[in-house]
C-alpha cells in the first residue's frame, strides 16, 4: 500500500509526516505535537529531534522550502544514524501500544529504541515467551528481561542483550507490551498476548480473549 502525506501548518511554517493511510490519527497526533512545540520558542529548525513514543523523530528541511518533514530511524539499516521520510513503522508500533495501554487501563512507561533488553539465550525461537519489566540495572536498560518462565531469577552472566529495534528483525510482536510499566509481567504464544500481571499479581488480560491486543 502506498504512503501518503499528511500535513498541518503552525503559525510559522509546514510540517509534514508521511505514513500508511491506516495511521492518519497517529499521524496527526504527531503533527499536533509538533505544531504546538513550533509555536513555542524557540521554533523548530532542520535537525531537531523529539521522542515520539519508542521512536526518535528528526525534522529535516522539505524542499524548495516547503517547511519541515518528520523522519524516523532507518530500521532496516541502521537506526542509530541514519533515517528515512516514511513514519509507518514507528507509528504502526506507537497504535499497537497505545491498544494494549488502552485495553487494560493503565498508563505506560516510556521505552526508547535504543534502549536494551536483557534476554535468555535461544528464547526468542520458542513460541511461548515470557517477559518481566524490572528495576533498569545499566545506564541504557529499558529494565525488560525476555525468557522462558515469569519471575525467574536470571543471571546476569547467562543473559544476552539487544536493542529493543533489533526485535523488529527478530520478534516484532513483543514490541507491543514494552510500554507496560515496571513490575508488569506477560506472556505471549507467537504474537498474541497470553496474560498481563500487573505489580499487584493482578491477571489484568487473561478472560479478555474476545478483544485486543492480539
Amino acid at each position: 500500500m502506498t504512503s501518503e502525506v499528511h500535513s498541518r501548518k503552525s503559525s510559522r511554517q509546514l510540517l509534514s509526516v508521511r505514513s500508511l493511510p491506516e495511521l492518519r490519527a497517529q499521524a496527526e497526533s504527531l503533527l499536533e505535537a509538533l505544531c504546538a512545540l513550533d509555536d513555542g520558542d524557540p521554533a523548530l529548525d532542520h535537525g531537531a529531534t523529539l521522542w515520539f513514543g519508542w521512536s526518535l523523530v528528526t525534522l529535516r528541511g522539505g524542499t524548495e522550502g516547503a517547511g519541515l518533514v518528520a523522519h524516523e530511524p532507518d530500521f532496516a539499516n541502521d537506526p542509530l544514524t541514519m533515517t528515512r521520510d516514511d513514519l509507518s513503522c514507528t507509528l504502526h508500533y506507537v497504535a499497537e501500544q497505545q491498544q494494549v495501554l488502552g485495553y487494560i487501563g493503565v498508563r505506560g512507561e516510556p521505552v526508547r529504541h535504543d534502549q536494551r533488553l536483557t534476554i535468555s539465550p535461544d528464547c526468542l525461537f520458542q513460541e511461548l515467551i515470557h517477559l518481566q519489566r524490572r528495576e533498569p540495572a545499566f545506564a541504557d536498560d529499558s529494565g525488560w528481561h525476555v525468557g522462558f518462565e515469569p519471575g525467574s531469577r536470571v543471571s546476569r552472566d547467562r543473559v544476552e542483550t539487544m536493542r529493543v529495534h533489533e526485535l523488529l528483525g527478530k520478534r516484532p510482536g513483543l514490541l507491543k507490551v514494552l510500554v507496560l510499566p515496571r513490575g508488569y509481567v506477560t506472556v505471549l504464544r507467537g504474537d498474541s498476548v497470553e496474560s498481563i500481571v500487573d505489580d499487584f499479581s493482578q491477571d489484568v488480560w487473561s478472560g479478555r480473549r474476545s478483544g485486543p491486543p492480539r
